[in-house]
């Protein structure tokens, strides 16, 4: 019997790519050639790389020898393997492919691969305080260890996971100009500005990129159809800015008194040989400048800059510029007051920040830090243009006008107090003309559908549902703002029956068996949900962390799942209901107290006679089971915990934190205008205004 052996052809090899022909190509050029080689393939050719080794030495397993004396070694890393044209099959690229290749095609296919810098950690992607430059390993045993630039770094700095630079070859498809700011001399960098955009603005491709927030420069970027030699376009571009110079001499002095660059001086890039890297287009926390800032898209759930809208505009003969104005607009009131740039600190990790999000969020602290500011002075650390950007927003949500939100704030701007001016060197220095030129630009953004946001609707719900808890609430009358009161302790009277219920069931959600903690706890949340919602605020499972850990941390509540069985006991017992869901990310469910702590508090769910329900339009969608209630029966004493103080009937306390509003019986949710309280009689008289919403 006979055996048969299927030995398979040699593989024909080449030490150039001159040498390759066109039928023969790898992987990634086949699918730009509208063709993809299967997985099952073989490939039928291959290119080496020749490089000359001298003395004896040891190599790693993907190095391939081709020729060995006893003085060098002639050694090839990994071959690449070619496919040939019959092993393919027709391919075609989403839009997203293709601008991954003009892009590349344009920022890396003529840049230096041995040699290139970085500004993020390689394997975290967190932020470093400076860039990193790296260079080809030429002794690497495998090919990815030899630390090339690849254009799989090239995507990931795309998708904002990693901050690439690149060096500049003999050629290029792109040149940049690099003006820096600095925080040195805002009026000098903005003159410069404004002369380099007198001369390249609307021209070509020119466009720029600028950081996203607090502006240290602008990068003025030209891209080419076909490459160029980079030494003869630095050169002829040195000579323009030179010729700049030399038109705006007193522009020069300044600069130089100020210790910036003039116009001459301004770096130039792609650089050659050991010149500095360059940071490339589409940057974590840039915002390129083309018609129109170019928006954040989401992708792969992750909100990344939008490279198919960046090179159709590239490739776009009829492409339109930004206003040259509306560029210096930019730069105006995004550039830093401060002297110095201040660094960011270290990015931690989810675990070792939430406590430092809360206190820096607006979005938990909007409605104090406007009162502070606008009323007392108390700037909380937060900047001029910042104050009055949330306010401009919140104008703009509620439907004011363009013209009467740059009004009222400007009039607002001359009343604040004179403490409140510590918080911009403008106020100090009493520049009305710059401080009137942000309240212009950050009206217009908010006018023009909250523009300026990576996520406007995302950002315009978060006012919206704001705006919604504060139906009291006019963002440009400073008499509906209302400073908070102080803190006011209720404890409910429970049933014997209720208590040994409520022990009963929470002993296991809660994992104790004292039931007087148990009871503390759930008189604890009560007045929790009642805080909660007299300041319009949300919560969910974080907070709950942080609450439990200051307030019972002998309860352990670690984990998520407990904390999430935990508050659906608490919502499936009545002590707690939601007036409506939250969105991950955005805001936290706002919750109300349920009927069981209702009816421990006194608190009647009789509907008053003659009343009618209708829908707000503003309002977000009900729970189910809500029902209308009332505190004009509720006693002080019968609340109010044994030594503690107050500063207002508890009445009224319940009243503004919405017990009194009235809701619909099939679960339709109302709008109301606030409880007036007559404190002479000390009895609380509800006044109702009922919205319909149509359809």
């Amino acid at each position: 019997m006979s055996t048969s052996i299927i030995v398979s052809p040699p593989q024909k090899t080449y030490e150039s790519w001159r040498e390759v022909p066109s039928d023969c190509k790898t992987r990634s050029r086949w699918l730009r050639a509208g063709r993809k080689v299967p997985k099952h393939e073989k490939p039928t050719a291959r290119v080496v790389y020749p490089r000359i080794i001298e003395g004896m030495t040891t190599f790693g397993r993907d190095t391939v020898i081709l020729d060995e004396t006893d003085d060098f070694t002639i050694i090839s890393d990994a071959p690449t393997p070619l496919f040939h044209r019959s092993q393919t099959v027709p391919y075609t690229a989403t839009q997203q492919t293709l601008a991954y290749w003009a892009f590349e095609d344009i920022f890396f296919k003529f840049a230096r691969k041995d040699c290139w810098i970085h500004k993020t950690d390689l394997e975290t992607g967190e932020e470093l305080e400076d860039w990193s430059t790296e260079s080809e390993y030429d002794y690497a045993d495998t090919p990815h260890l030899r630390n090339r630039l690849t254009s799989a770094l090239i995507r990931k700095h795309i998708n904002q996971r990693q901050i690439i630079g690149v060096k500049g070859g003999d050629l290029t498809r792109f040149i940049l100009i690099d003006l820096d700011f600095h925080g040195r001399n805002l009026k000098v960098f903005e003159s410069q500005a404004e002369v380099l955009l007198d001369r390249f603005h609307g021209v070509g491709t020119w466009h720029y990129q600028v950081k996203r927030q607090n502006v240290t420069g602008i990068h003025f970027i030209c891209v080419f159809e076909e490459p160029r030699a980079l030494e003869a376009e630095t050169n002829e571009l040195r000579g323009i800015l030179v010729e700049l110079d030399g038109q705006h001499p007193e522009l020069a002095a300044e600069a130089k008194a100020a210790g910036m660059k003039s116009l001459a001086e301004l770096e130039i890039y792609p650089t050659q040989d050991n010149g500095n890297g360059v940071r490339l287009p589409l940057c974590l926390d840039r915002e390129m400048l083309l018609d129109k800032p170019l928006p954040l898209v989401m992708y792969q759930k992750k909100l990344v800059q939008d490279v198919e809208g960046y090179v159709r505009w590239l490739q776009d003969p009829d492409r339109k510029h930004m206003p040259k104005e509306r560029v210096l607009d930019y730069l105006h009131y995004f550039a830093w007051e401060n002297g110095s740039p201040v660094k960011k600190a270290p990015v931690k990790r989810d675990s070792e920040r939430v406590g430092e999000i809360d206190q820096k969020r607006w979005r938990r602290n909007m409605r104090r830090w406007l009162y502070e500011f606008w009323i007392e002075g108390k700037a909380n650390n937060r900047p001029l243009n910042e104050h009055i950007v949330v306010l401009a927003r919140l104008a703009a949500t509620q439907g004011y006008s363009e013209s009467d939100i740059r009004q009222r704030i400007g009039a607002m701007i001359r009343q604040l107090p004179d403490c409140a001016k510590s918080c911009s060197s403008r106020l100090l220095k009493g520049k009305p003309r710059r401080i009137e030129g942000v309240i212009k630009t950050s009206v217009h953004y908010a006018c023009d559908k909250n523009s300026h946001q990576p996520d406007a609707k995302a950002s315009t719900e978060i006012f919206s549902a704001a705006l919604t808890c504060w139906p009291d609430f006019d963002a440009l009358d400073k008499s509906t703002w209302t400073v908070l009161t102080e803190k006011v302790t209720v404890t409910p009277n429970w049933t014997d029956e209720q208590r040994r219920r409520l022990c009963a069931f929470f002993r296991k959600p809660l994992f104790v068996k004292d039931d007087g903690l148990i009871i503390r706890f759930l008189n604890a949340v009560v007045n929790l949900t009642i805080a909660k919602e007299r300041e319009g605020h949300g919560w969910g499972k974080e907070y709950l962390l942080k609450w439990m850990n200051d307030q019972f941390p002998e309860i352990k509540c670690a984990k998520d799942e407990k904390r999430q069985r935990i508050m659906r006991c608490l919502e499936d017992e009545g002590i707690i209901q939601a007036l409506y869901r939250g969105r991950a990310g955005m805001y936290a469910t706002h919750w109300t107290l349920g009927t069981v702590a209702k009816q421990a508090l006194g608190i009647t769910d009789d509907v008053p006679e003659g009343e009618t329900t209708t829908i707000s339009p503003m309002a977000p969608k009900a729970i189910q089971d809500t029902s209308t209630y009332y505190s004009s029966l509720f006693s002080d004493a019968a609340v109010l915990e044994s030594g503690c103080a107050t500063t207002e009937p508890v009445n009224s306390v319940l009243s503004q934190a919405g017990y009194g509003r009235q809701v619909s019986e099939d679960g339709d949710n109302l709008r109301t205008t606030p409880e007036l309280v007559n404190q002479s009689s000390g009895q609380m008289q509800c006044e109702t205004q009922f919205l319909s919403e149509s359809g």
